[in-house]
């Protein structure tokens, strides 16, 4: 078994490569297909998933609409993850070091 990449509201995550993702919308539910996979989740998280779906770049848990707060960003993305839907890109911006002379 696998430990799970820990996904703070920082860390950087895009789509996985090779498959094609796409949304069907339903009155109270909202379905993920990536490549063979789907995955049910409930509509209030339909805005989080369109922006993953959508962008052309990797995004963070901060970046997802403020209808859920930060503990439901993250739990989200760690589903994805998962999943097989999302990789982390990177797990933290990186921090400016300053140069010695």
């Amino acid at each position: 078994m696998t430990e799970q990449t820990p996904i703070t509201l920082t860390t950087l995550v895009g789509l996985r490569n090779g498959q094609g993702t796409w949304l069907e919308e339903d009155c109270d539910k909202i379905v993920l297909k990536h490549g063979t996979k789907s995955i049910t989740f409930p509509a209030y998280v339909a805005d989080h998933l369109r922006i993953l779906v959508e962008s052309t770049s990797a995004v963070t848990a901060k970046e997802l609409p403020s209808s859920l707060d930060d503990s439901g960003k993250i739990t989200l993305l760690r589903r994805l993850e998962s999943g097989g839907v999302i990789d982390c890109v990177q797990l933290e911006p990186p921090l400016h070091q300053e140069s010695r002379v």
